[in-house]
């Protein structure tokens, strides 16, 4: 992510953060194709930011946002194929995320293996959605969003 208004992003810094977080997962999941049976999960760890707006992180939320959506529409296009789609949404996950930028984590943050096992349950189960944690699903029907602004508290 690139934490700084928008209008300061470098063109680059736009061009490479869409490419990790929002064609990367798209063009990684057209490569596989040819070797996944029926039957096989293709797993989007979206984020909870796809949600709301997150003004120290603009483009970043914007990427994932673009992400929620393609993951969708890959999820009916795969269907015909019998691969399965889940979309992971997590709030902010105890990663080198924030530390590679030497921001701490911020407060509510949830250890990666909680995402790992809310991950394999959620295949498991057959869910196309999994929230971690669950209550984030809320943001999904939240009466303006994707308006609805939050700020990280440290």
């Amino acid at each position: 992510a690139v934490r700084k208004p928008l209008l300061e992003h470098s063109r680059e810094e736009l061009e490479n953060l869409f490419r990790v977080n929002t064609l990367a997962p798209v063009e990684l999941t057209r490569m596989l194709l040819p070797v996944l049976p029926k039957g096989s999960t293709v797993v989007f760890i979206i984020s909870g930011v796809a949600f709301i707006n997150v003004p120290e992180l603009p483009s970043y939320c914007a990427a994932k946002g673009a992400l929620h959506y393609l993951a969708v529409n890959l999820e009916r296009e795969l269907e015909g194929r019998g691969i399965n789609v889940v979309r992971v949404y997590p709030k902010q996950v105890k990663t080198g995320f924030f530390t590679r930028n030497g921001v701490p984590y911020p407060k509510g943050s949830i250890e990666p293996a909680a995402v790992a096992g809310a991950i394999l349950e959620g295949i498991e189960r057959g869910r196309r959605e999994v929230f971690v944690p669950g209550y984030l699903k809320l943001l999904k029907y939240l009466p303006n969003w994707p308006v609805f602004t939050y700020r990280f508290r440290y």
